[in-house]
């Protein structure tokens, strides 16, 4: 398939259009039409496959081919809208929240069989396997009395440990991420333009420190592979870096004209990039905070970022039901 240029301002390469795309086609341009914005998104461990869900078909998940843009799978289980799914390392399986049926499945992606589900009480607000790929690690968040609390499970798809309750967020809990050890958990929420960020030891169950940042950025989160970087983005148009051994905020990274909705980093953490309500994609080098690419392509809100697992491209998927897949620059 060939890859289609934009102008030189823009420095990555459109390999693939999932959904409507607003301009002309070439003959060997893959276009698959969704029928809804889309409300999640995954990278397999190969890179070969997306996962998505949208949000017409809200309950389904459907997985696409990167290179043909065919659908080769659609589980179906859920009784309403998927918010989060993800890859096992080894790629046989695949992990999915409901919303508001509150359950997690795994899947087995030879079959599409559904394998196991348990029912969370709370919102699933992160989902990911252990690197070993027996057991899932689930953070669920949920009212308790005045505050609102973030649950820290892992489960094998029989049993599930809790690993930490944290608690003292005063708005709802937006964003979660695990470092690879499993041992620190930065959290974001927020309300009505005001958020809070946090860092907590989950062996303890206490915060690590206080975090002194623009109460309007905590709304999506990231940690670096090596877990000494947290990335954090809200309803302002900057993202934050913090050094995560200290509490310190290293960098703020301005170019988005509109809120950041997602941040992600690459496999190997030197780049960074960011969704945002400009409808545009940003690539960041996250050691020194230079933009590196922008990426024009969508013409809606762009609410979900990911990194294919060699780094070398980019997922995204926006309000304007496309997913697309770049190929980035060196």
């Amino acid at each position: 398939m060939r890859s289609v240029l934009f102008p030189s301002a823009v420095v990555g390469a459109l390999l693939l259009a999932i959904g409507p795309v607003n301009r002309a086609l070439a003959a060997d341009d893959a276009v698959i039409i969704l029928t809804g914005s889309v409300s999640c998104l995954a990278f397999s461990p190969d890179g070969k496959t997306v996962a998505t869900s949208d949000g017409k078909d809200k309950q389904l998940i459907k997985v696409w081919d990167t290179t043909t843009g065919k659908e080769r799978l659609t589980l179906e289980g859920h009784s309403d809208g998927v918010l989060r799914v993800a890859f096992s390392p080894d790629g046989r399986t695949i992990a999915s929240a409901g919303d508001r049926d509150q359950t997690v499945k795994l899947w087995e992606i030879a079959s599409g069989r559904e394998r196991a589900t348990v029912k969370w009480e709370g919102h699933v607000s992160y989902l990911a396997f252990s690197s070993d790929c027996k057991s899932v690690f689930v953070g669920v968040t949920a009212v308790e009395g005045d505050r609102y609390s973030i649950r820290l499970h892992r489960w094998d798809g029989s049993a599930h440990k809790r690993e930490a309750m944290l608690k003292g967020h005063l708005r709802p809990v937006r964003s979660l991420a695990l470092t690879g050890d499993g041992k620190t958990l930065a959290s974001g929420s927020g309300l009505e333009g005001r958020g809070e960020l946090k860092l907590w030891d989950v062996t303890t169950g206490k915060e690590k420190f206080p975090l002194k940042v623009d109460p309007r950025v905590a709304y999506s989160v990231a940690l670096s592979p090596d877990g000494k970087t947290l990335a954090f983005a809200g309803t302002t148009n900057n993202i934050g870096l913090l050094d995560t051994t200290t509490g310190k905020q290293t960098r703020t990274l301005s170019g988005h004209t509109d809120w950041v909705h997602t941040v992600a980093f690459s496999p190997d953490g030197k780049r960074l990039a960011s969704a945002s309500a400009d409808n545009t994609i940003k690539v960041w080098d996250s050691v020194s905070g230079r933009e590196l690419f922008t990426l024009h392509g969508h013409s809606d809100s762009v609410y979900h970022v990911a990194f294919s697992p060699d780094g070398k491209r980019v997922a995204s998927g926006s309000f304007d039901n496309t997913v697309r897949v770049w190929a980035l620059k060196e």
